[in-house]
Parts: C-alpha cells; sequence; structure tokens
C-alpha cells in the first residue's frame, strides 16, 4: 500500500497517483536532505494551489417576531469561517465570533466552496456540546481532503459528519 503524501489517502500498490486527489506518487531517491526537501517542496505547492480556492462560510439567520406572533426570517447571511490556506491537517481553526449557549442539539448550515471552485451548501447536525453560556465554531482539515465542523472551544467541543473539499 502506498499513502498519498498531500491528502493522506492510502491506495494500492499499482495506482502512479492518488485516486482521491490526483497527486502523483513520489518516491525519495537515495539523495537524503535534498530529495527529501525537494519532494516536500512539491507537496506544498501542490497544497496551496489545491486549497486556495476553498472557503468555509456558516449561514447565520435572523428571526423577528411579526405582529401574529409568529417567527419570520429577517435576514441571511453567510460569515466567512476560513479560507483554505488557513487550515492544516489535524489542527482546529476556529471562527473568533463566541455565540450564545446551545443546550440542546442544532443544525449548523455551512457553505463549502471547494477545491474546483464549487459551492455546495452542507446543513450539518451536531449534537449538543453542553455549552449552556457561549460558543464558537471551528472547522478542522482532514485526511483525503475532508473538513469537520467543530462547536464548542478548543477544549471541548463536538465534530460534525466529515465534508469533503472534491
Amino acid at each position: 500500500m502506498k499513502t498519498c503524501i498531500l491528502c493522506n489517502k492510502s491506495y494500492k500498490d499499482e495506482y502512479t497517483s492518488c485516486p482521491v486527489c490526483g497527486f502523483p506518487y513520489l518516491e525519495t531517491l537515495d539523495g537524503g536532505d535534498r530529495s527529501e526537501e525537494i519532494v516536500l517542496g512539491k507537496v506544498s505547492r501542490a497544497m496551496e494551489d489545491l486549497m486556495s480556492q476553498v472557503t468555509v462560510s456558516v449561514v447565520v439567520y435572523a428571526y423577528e417576531e411579526n405582529q401574529s406572533g409568529l417567527l419570520e426570517l429577517k435576514r441571511e447571511e453567510e460569515l466567512l469561517m476560513a479560507r483554505g490556506r488557513q487550515l492544516s491537517y489535524g489542527r482546529a481553526f476556529w471562527y473568533q465570533e463566541q455565540f450564545d449557549g446551545v443546550d440542546r442539539d442544532c443544525q449548523i448550515n455551512i457553505l463549502v466552496r471547494d477545491i474546483k471552485g464549487r459551492e455546495r451548501q452542507h446543513s450539518l447536525d451536531i449534537a449538543s456540546a453542553g455549552l449552556a453560556e457561549s460558543w464558537q465554531i471551528g472547522v478542522q482539515l482532514e485526511d483525503e481532503l475532508k473538513i469537520r465542523i467543530l462547536l464548542g472551544h478548543e477544549d471541548k467541543y463536538v465534530r460534525s459528519e466529515p465534508v469533503s473539499l472534491l
């Protein structure tokens, strides 16, 4: 088995490039540090190119009570949480704004511009993090160019199901 050095996907030895991200299999030669430096430079440039199109936004809704006592949508806006170049594998990136406490499971609507520039909206059900006070929204890059939305704080949070950036 081979492992892609760009997206960390394991794949069969007979493939010459990753079936997930398309990055070619690069084998370091016995050139020592210089060989490794060249390969890592290629990986870094490829990752920067891939992630340059990526953005992750949360869709926020504001409601107002009408004369009949029913809630009506007052406005909908997208808050840019992160750009692809701000994300790195395994590290949570937290949107700075704090939100009011949540004491029940909730649904977060996010808008993802993927590595091909396509925009897709996702509604993610997230179990309550037991955050009665305030909380933040974060995003974490994972293997195979997937992200997870985080709800909570750096020390305590819950994660959504993975969302592909491909």
